[in-house]
């Protein structure tokens, strides 16, 4: 591999390149998920587009695959990292321009959404981001992009304007409604399956100080928080976020309890009306006030992590109302596995029930992208957390397990070609197939993986590889 790294260095004086060995090389490889840490045979962390597109070049033509792309490195599939072959890290390419006029912001491909807001705020200005800060912008937007804002002004995606991306070949070019559509359709939904996006140019909204934070309560109040889920979902005008979170965190010993986040877009007495009900249950711990949008995005920061910290996202759904009685023995089935003797290294799982508002989602059509996630329903993500690296197969089929047992509980069950797919593309941390993930939109995006990545060069776990006959029957019931 050395004598191969000469002609990239050679080629990519201005780039930052490690290789094993080399002061930074380790730390180069470290993810959010130590579960996710592979031996890249190298590490290039370029500053433009240009210098991707070389890499890029570079890794096919040399054959130091496979090639994985890492933004925050926030995914727990693995995809950022490469066992054996190169990674193009864009930490470097960080960069905001914000147009105050046309209320529009281009940011880099490594930017995390702290640089998006914090560029963004001084206009006054927002856009749909994570809920979480130090997530990379892209895995985010290009698979959807659900954030506190999301009730107002639809996903992540929906604000998106254009991208430049570094196709496989090499080629850079514009990606928008304007320029080269159809991989704009599919970028949209299904991204990191066709390129590199080096930079995005979304849409963004005045934005003032908002009330959020955090409601503690004991496993007692479970009926009481479900009700009030079931009600919110049917009265929030847009501006409301809620999700309900289980997990072994109360103290003083880190007992099971329940975690509500709340998020009103206004003034702190607007939303404490929106919220009176959780309120008046008198919940142990109480952090809510008022506070700018770039503070709201770091509210789940503030933990610090170990660098063993392994963590894995499951994802299902379930439709609203939901019945209590099922939420309860959901919520049952989770605390109880998580809590084992044998299970004491998984304690610091949780289980979050999302309720994003779905009507702005919903104003998009199936087909407009490739992302295919606009029903009537909402979204869990099951996160198991452990440091003991022994646990990963069992930290993932429990995960499949409790996943499971929601999707047959209280899963959506409905028609794919109206509300399209359930399950969020941003919690699946296995290889799946397209079909599960994009359901009417998948053939349309295989045809699109032909046309721009026909090598497939972006071997991601949502798969987009050509099907064999027995597996178009499996997927259409005919076996």
């Amino acid at each position: 591999m050395s004598s191969k790294l000469g002609g990239l260095r050679e080629a990519l004086q201005g780039a930052e390149i490690l290789a094993p060995g080399e002061p930074g090389y380790k730390d180069s490889l470290k993810r959010w998920s130590a579960s996710c840490i592979k031996p890249a045979a190298v590490v290039v962390r370029p500053n433009n587009a240009s210098e991707v597109s070389l890499a890029l070049r570079y890794a096919t033509e040399q054959d130091v695959l496979p090639l994985a792309v890492c933004g925050g490195g926030h995914s727990t599939s693995g995809d950022s990292s490469s066992d054996g072959g190169m990674v193009i890290d864009l930490a470097r390419m960080r960069s905001t321009s914000v147009d105050p006029q046309a209320e529009t912001i281009t940011f880099g491909g490594g930017c995390t959404w702290e640089d998006v807001n914090g560029a963004l705020w001084k206009h006054g200005l927002a856009t749909v981001s994570g809920t979480v800060a130090d997530t990379g912008v892209g895995g985010l937007i290009l698979c959807g992009g659900y954030g506190y804002l999301t009730g107002r002004h639809g996903l992540a995606l929906d604000c998106l304007l254009s991208c430049e991306v570094v196709l496989a070949n090499g080629e850079i070019i514009i990606a928008s409604k304007g320029e080269n559509t159809d991989l704009f359709w599919g970028l949209r939904g299904a991204g990191p399956n066709f390129g590199i996006v080096t930079s995005f140019t979304s849409q963004a909204y005045p934005q003032g100080d908002c009330w959020a934070g955090f409601l503690g309560f004991p496993p007692g109040k479970l009926d009481e928080l479900i009700s009030f889920g079931n009600q919110f979902m049917k009265r929030t005008d847009g501006d409301s976020f809620l999700s309900l979170i289980a997990g072994n965190f109360l103290p003083p010993e880190s007992s099971s309890g329940l975690l509500a986040v709340v998020f009103y877009n206004g003034t702190q007495e607007e939303g404490e009306k929106v919220f009176k009900p959780l309120l008046d249950l008198e919940p142990l711990g109480n952090t809510t006030s008022t506070l700018p949008y770039t503070e709201l995005n770091l509210m789940f920061n503030k933990t610090p992590r170990g660098s063993k910290d392994r963590h894995l996202f499951g994802g299902a759904n379930f439709t609203l109302p939901l019945d209590p009685k099922d939420g309860q023995e959901i919520y049952n089935v989770f605390w109880e596995t998580i809590s084992r003797p044998e299970n004491t290294n998984l304690r610091g799982g949780t289980m979050t029930f999302e309720y994003h508002p779905t009507n702005k989602i919903r104003q998009v059509g199936l087909e407009d992208s490739a992302f295919a996630n606009r029903g009537q329903f909402a979204s869990v993500c099951v996160t198991m957390n452990w440091t003991d690296e022994s646990k990963d197969s069992e930290a993932r089929s429990l995960s499949t397990m409790i996943t499971k047992h929601i999707a047959d509980k209280v899963g959506w069950k409905g028609d794919q070609c109206s509300d399209g797919i359930s399950t969020y593309a941003n919690y699946f941390s296995a290889i799946t197939r397209a079909e599960k993930v994009y359901g009417p939109n998948a053939p349309r995006l295989r045809e699109l993986k032909l046309k721009y990545d026909p090598a497939h060069t972006f071997k991601k776990v949502l798969d987009l590889s050509p099907m064999s006959g027995l597996q178009l029957d499996q997927v259409n019931g005919r076996v």
